[in-house]
């Protein structure tokens, strides 16, 4: 969402049952328990992960539609048709071709995304994936676990080997 819109929110509809507790905190006052520290700490990491996202908290499904009325106010409407047609990959390079006229920005990958893949990915750090991500060598996880190995050492340096290995390795079993 954050790579497709300048403005992106985040809508939490709380119960009524935390309307006492709105005043400082929000939801989560005085509360202690480990579901509602766990989910505040995931809260806090994606707002500090995406700090251009935008927090709408609103007691209710009316004082959302009010929220977003007042937010939609004297702007057009999405067209739909644009909307269902997009796609992943294909919303990339949509956004390449009509931003070519535009001075060209650098392009950030998205923090979540680095966070789980460096998670996963055999001897690489965030750093790691963020470098390869931004040298825009490699585009998808497809393109980088069929890649030719010196593509593959061009486009990551040191940890190629370990890709390399992952990406060939046989996880059928042999009984």
């Amino acid at each position: 969402m954050l790579r497709h819109y300048a403005n992106s929110v985040l809508l939490i509809e709380s119960n009524r049952k935390f309307e006492s507790k709105i005043v400082n905190g929000g939801p989560f006052q005085g509360e202690l328990t480990r579901h509602c520290r766990e989910i505040r700490a995931l809260l806090c990491s994606l707002l500090r992960a995406t700090p251009k996202l935008k927090l709408i908290w609103s007691l209710s499904p009316a004082n959302s539609a009010e929220y977003f009325a007042e937010m939609k106010l004297n702007r057009a409407e999405p067209d739909p048709e644009k909307a269902v047609s997009l796609r992943g990959d294909d919303v990339f390079k949509q956004i390449e071709e009509e931003t070519h006229d535009t001075p060209e920005k650098r392009k950030k990958p998205n923090a979540v995304l680095l966070r789980h893949m460096a998670q996963h990915l055999p001897g690489m750090g965030r750093g790691d994936v963020q470098t390869m991500m931004l040298s825009q060598k490699v585009t998808n996880l497809k393109e980088l676990f069929t890649m030719s190995a010196e593509r593959l050492h061009a486009a990551i340096g040191v940890h190629a080997d370990r890709i390399s290995v992952f990406s060939n390795f046989d996880f059928s079993s042999s009984d």
